[in-house]
C-alpha cells in the first residue's frame, strides 16, 4: 500500500511494532516474506503457530502473545485493524486498544461490527491517520493512569 512504509517507520519512532496475523502458516509466512516486513516489523506473529486453529482471531491468544513478544502489557497496547468481525473483539479480550482502518477500496470496508464488543476504540478512513489515532488513545490512557492528567 503507498505509504505504508512511511507511517511505519514514523510509528517506529516512538513505538515498538508488531504483527498479528491470521491463516495457515505457510500462506502467511509466504505474504511476510513477499511484502518483506520483517524489515519493517520486528515482531511478527502468525497466530497458527502458537496453537494452530483455535488460536486464530478473535481468539485473545495471538494478541497476548505478541504484547510478551514486545514485552508490553497489553493495557499499553494498541492493535490497528480493518475487519470488525475478528480484529477488535480478539483485542478487546486480551486488554488491547483499538484502531480500525478503514479504507473505502478495502475488504472489510462495508463490514459492521456485530455488537460493542466488536468495536475498535477509534476508526481512521486513511492510512496517514493512523499515528493520531494511535497517539491520541495513547494520551487518553496516560490522562487516566495519572489521577490529575500529568505525565509522572
Amino acid at each position: 500500500m503507498p505509504g505504508a512504509a512511511d507511517v511505519l517507520a514514523s510509528l517506529s519512532s516512538r513505538f515498538r511494532l508488531g504483527l498479528v496475523t491470521d491463516g495457515r502458516s505457510v500462506t502467511q509466512r509466504a505474504k511476510i516474506e513477499a511484502l518483506k516486513l520483517t524489515s519493517l516489523i520486528p515482531t511478527i506473529v502468525v497466530s497458527d503457530e502458537i496453537g494452530g486453529r483455535s488460536t486464530w482471531k478473535p481468539s485473545p491468544a495471538p494478541f497476548l502473545e505478541a504484547c510478551a513478544r514486545l514485552g508490553t502489557t497489553p493495557e499499553r497496547a494498541v492493535y490497528v485493524g480493518d475487519n470488525p468481525h475478528k480484529d477488535f473483539l480478539g483485542a478487546r479480550a486480551a486488554g488491547l486498544s483499538s484502531v480500525r482502518l478503514r479504507l473505502s477500496a478495502g475488504l472489510h470496508f462495508d463490514c459492521s461490527a456485530q455488537n460493542v464488543q466488536d468495536q475498535p476504540d477509534r476508526t481512521v478512513l486513511a492510512l496517514p491517520e493512523v499515528p493520531r489515532a494511535i497517539h491520541s488513545l495513547a494520551a487518553a490512557r496516560s490522562a487516566r493512569d495519572v489521577p490529575d492528567g500529568r505525565q509522572p
